[in-house]
């Protein structure tokens, strides 16, 4: 919900924004739902999930006084001029690419959209971390040529798949080049993958956000509404 929530955010209260990113975005909550019920079983109409979602809207409506019609930020970002680049897997079967093809074709502004391999829950690879170096280095700096360099040249650590990842403290200025910034490689002297190299935090192993298991979840849940049994997994 966060890419959709910077959508909505963005159109209706934050004409200002510099710039927005957002990963898997879908482009309306009503057309989400008829995805994952036809994704658990074909045989299914739209009639009847049109009636769900509309029994569904109403319980929501009642209780909470929103409406999840709202929700639907392919109509919402007309209005929407910061530049945007959207993120969404060409494999994702949660939330189907379409979703963010469709939004960018109605999107106000400048909108860019990335596909990069792999599913909804799969990480983002080092390039698609270079595309949203450029973009923000466009949309943010005055002179796009005089921000920070990041050189990796000459690290490769099995502890560090991607280098992107790391936290601010494990860059270090080049003294040759100032304006470039560098693995600090002292950090990884004796690193391993199964010992990293910053302490572990106890909460390591909680996955915020979605995941293959919630991703599973949902979808049999969603097909549970409708007695569907949830294709099993490949």
């Amino acid at each position: 919900m966060g890419a959709v929530t910077a959508l909505l955010y963005a159109a209706g209260k934050a004409p200002d924004a510099a710039a927005l990113i957002c990963d898997s975005p879908f482009a309306s909550i009503k057309r989400l739902c008829h995805d994952l019920v036809h994704k658990a079983s074909r045989n299914v109409p739209d009639a009847a999930v049109t009636l769900a979602v509309r029994k569904i809207r109403r319980s929501v409506k009642y209780r909470t006084k929103f409406d999840i019609y709202k929700v639907r930020p392919e109509r919402a970002v007309a209005t929407c001029k910061a530049p945007a680049l959207l993120v969404h897997a060409v494999n994702d079967d949660f939330i189907r690419p379409e979703h963010s093809d469709d939004i960018a074709k109605r999107y106000g502004g400048h909108c860019t959209v990335l596909h990069p391999f792999g599913n909804h829950n799969a990480k983002r690879t080092r390039d698609v971390f270079q595309a949203t170096e450029r973009f923000l280095a466009r949309a943010l700096l005055a002179d796009p040529d005089k921000q920070s360099a990041l050189d990796f040249d000459g690290f490769d650590h099995p502890a560090v798949p991607n280098p992107y990842l790391l936290p601010p403290w494990a860059f270090i200025s080049d003294d040759r080049h100032p304006d470039t910034l560098r693995v600090n490689a002292a950090l990884f002297d004796h690193a391993s993958p199964a010992r990293p190299p910053h302490p572990r935090d106890p909460d390591a192993d909680f996955v915020s956000g979605m995941s293959d298991a919630r991703q599973k979840q949902t979808e049999t849940a969603v097909a549970g509404l409708f007695g569907a049994a949830r294709p099993a997994a490949p």
